[in-house]
């Protein structure tokens, strides 16, 4: 049981990695830090070793202990939906970084809605963790509610952004960088949904970590 307990506890500290990462791309994004954005690459790689180790651990768990295969797959989720939030974050920081080596402008307001964006994805990163922990199926339909409302934002942060470009508000060169950086928050929230939805799916058996052993 404490190989389980174990297992828990690398993939809760995966998603704490996810989550330190998304908020250092968006200090980069704000200060306009080259270093924050180095320190989120930093990030990104330890992230993905998380995934690689993870995958492997709960793959030769499966072999010893293959009556626990069902809960071990809630784990297996959790670890891809995971990198997958890592990897749209790498396409997030490659924005910004691109942004600061180019000098480019956003608008006040396609700043501000970026920043909502951010913290927004970041809380509800933090919540999916805490459904990892305690299956709670509450938690879990605030973040499907509170993540469907998020990617319906980005859907209008969208239009309005054309309607900037058209009216002159916004500059050429900034549209494809902001529609990039807003593309890989869907994804993060995409998958941040996907991660707490699969977590309150799991059998019956499952036993979260602070779960009775």
């Amino acid at each position: 049981m404490d190989g389980f307990r174990e297992l828990d506890n690398r993939v809760c500290l995966m998603a704490k990695h996810a989550e330190e990462m998304l908020q250092l791309t968006f200090e980069a994004l704000r200060h306009e830090k080259v270093e924050l954005g180095e320190m989120s690459e930093k990030m990104g790689a330890v992230v993905r070793n998380d995934e690689r180790d993870l995958i492997g651990a709960l793959a030769e768990r499966a072999k010893t202990t293959p009556e626990a295969r069902p809960s071990l797959k809630v784990l297996v989720a959790a670890v891809g939906h995971l990198g997958r939030i890592g990897g749209e974050l790498d396409v997030a920081l490659h924005c910004v970084e691109s942004k600061m080596r180019d000098r480019v402008p956003f608008s006040d307001q396609a700043n501000h809605e970026l920043g909502f964006l951010f913290e927004s994805a970041q809380y509800l990163l933090r919540c999916a963790k805490d459904t990892l922990l305690t299956r709670n199926t509450v938690l879990a339909k605030y973040i499907q509610d509170t993540g469907g409302t998020l990617r319906v934002s980005i859907e209008k942060f969208a239009l309005d952004h054309e309607d900037r470009l058209l009216s002159g508000h916004c500059r050429p060169e900034a549209a494809a960088v902001f529609l990039d950086i807003l593309d890989a928050l869907n994804g993060v929230i995409g998958h941040t949904r996907l991660l707490g939805e699969r977590v309150v799916q799991a059998p019956r058996d499952y036993v979260p970590l602070h779960g009775s052993r």
